[in-house]
């Protein structure tokens, strides 16, 4: 019975270091994808006549196919951290409501916690991302625009008219992960959480009664 209970922490524990690992690296990817936005935006100041805005174009291309590509690799890994963050909280709001010992009550707001800060480790570099992102057309536009030529400035306007932010988003449950989503989310599971205890605590007193 200890060796099988053993075996079954030391499982636990792998999975657990496994996921973190998992996840880092995902958000270290989204990070990367984000940075290299933000170089291309540089280098994009720095330009001075059609050749190069080409070339800044074509690795605008790339550098999104590249961060779609990371996307799609991560979505579901945070689909199931929402959703298994959504799992914890409401079993945490029903165990905070009854009668369990104090480490019951403090392991699952570990695991809470826990899994909080993986959606964060998604959330801010998502959010980071859509803003560099869009960091292009913002440098096409700090141009001096005005002293090119006027061929140089349709070519400007068009980057700076086709840009669409690269965002991480799940159809029909995330429209778009953020730090302004991880607020939120945070914020209505808390609420829920609140809720649930009282909806527990009365119906706790009816049956005393």
């Amino acid at each position: 019975m200890r060796v099988m209970i053993r075996a079954h922490q030391i499982l636990t524990g792998y999975q657990c270091c496994s996921h973190l690992c998992l996840c880092v690296f995902g958000g270290l990817l989204i990070w990367f994808a984000a940075a290299r936005f933000e170089c291309l935006a540089v280098e994009l100041q720095n330009n001075t006549n059609v050749r190069t805005l080409i070339a800044c174009v074509e690795k605008q291309l790339r550098l999104k196919r590249y961060a779609e590509d990371v996307i799609t690799c991560f979505r579901f890994m945070v689909l199931f951290v929402i959703a298994l963050c959504s799992f914890l909280m409401t079993l945490c709001a029903v165990i905070m409501a009854m009668n369990t010992p104090v480490n019951v009550k403090l392991m699952f707001l570990l695991l809470n916690m826990y899994f909080l800060m993986y959606l964060y480790m998604y959330a801010w570099p998502a959010d980071n991302m859509k803003d560099m992102s869009l960091s292009l057309s913002r440098s096409a536009y700090d141009l001096k625009w005005y002293e090119q030529t006027l061929g140089m400035q349709k070519n400007l306007l068009y980057v700076m008219m086709y840009q669409k932010p690269v965002t991480l988003s799940i159809k029909c449950i995330i429209k778009e992960l953020s730090l302004h989503y991880y607020c939120t989310y945070l914020s209505n599971a808390l609420s829920f959480c609140t809720t649930l205890r009282v909806l527990l605590d009365r119906l706790t007193d009816q049956n005393v009664s």
